[in-house]
C-alpha cells in the first residue's frame, strides 16, 4: 500500500517543557497503530466477552473431547 506523507503538526511548548507525545512520523505505522491496532483490539475484546460467558458451558462439554476418554474411566462416580 502507498501512503501519501502528510504535514506533522507540531505542538507548541513552554521554554523547558518536555514533551512526551511525539506524532508518528511513518504514514504506514500511524495506520498500523491508529486502524489496524484498534480494529484488532475491538475484535479480540468482542471474542473475548462472548466466550468468557459460556466459559462454565465450555468446561462441561470438555468431557466429550476423545482425549478425555480415557480419564473417564478413573472416575469412581460415574
Amino acid at each position: 500500500m502507498n501512503f501519501l506523507q502528510s504535514r506533522i503538526s507540531k505542538k507548541k511548548t513552554m521554554a523547558g517543557e518536555k514533551i512526551a507525545d511525539d506524532p508518528i512520523q511513518n504514514a504506514k505505522f500511524r495506520y498500523y497503530v491508529n486502524v489496524y491496532n484498534v480494529i484488532y483490539d475491538q475484535a479480540f475484546n468482542s471474542l473475548k466477552q462472548r466466550f468468557s460467558e459460556h466459559g462454565k458451558l465450555f468446561k462441561s462439554m470438555s468431557i466429550l473431547e476423545p482425549s478425555g476418554f480415557k480419564d473417564i474411566k478413573n472416575y469412581d462416580h460415574l
